[in-house]
């Protein structure tokens, strides 16, 4: 079995640290790669709210065109009906 070293001479010290440090710049280099591909999905999914607020400003548009064309409906409805009262009490009189 292999038996553990009890010190570690200076020359081994410096071996680890220096596979410490070539360790971590690997870690630091696919950071850096992660960091970029998330910051350019981030600007595409901007991009497409972007498109998406457009399109809900057009849905916008068309729904108040909607509501004051059912208004107007609603209103002619209530005329006519008021009319058409009117004239069975005028018939009654």
């Amino acid at each position: 079995m292999y038996k553990m070293r009890d010190e570690w001479t200076d020359e081994r010290m410096d071996d680890f640290r220096g596979e410490v440090y070539r360790r971590f710049d690997g870690v630091d280099k696919r950071f850096d790669k992660v960091e970029g591909e998330i910051r350019d999905l981030r600007s595409e999914m901007k991009s497409g709210f972007d498109g998406l607020n457009a399109r809900f400003d057009s849905f916008n548009g068309r729904f108040d065109g909607l509501q004051q064309t059912l208004l107007r409906i609603a209103g002619a409805t209530i005329v006519t009906l008021i009319a058409a009262a009117a004239g069975i009490v005028a018939t009654q009189l």
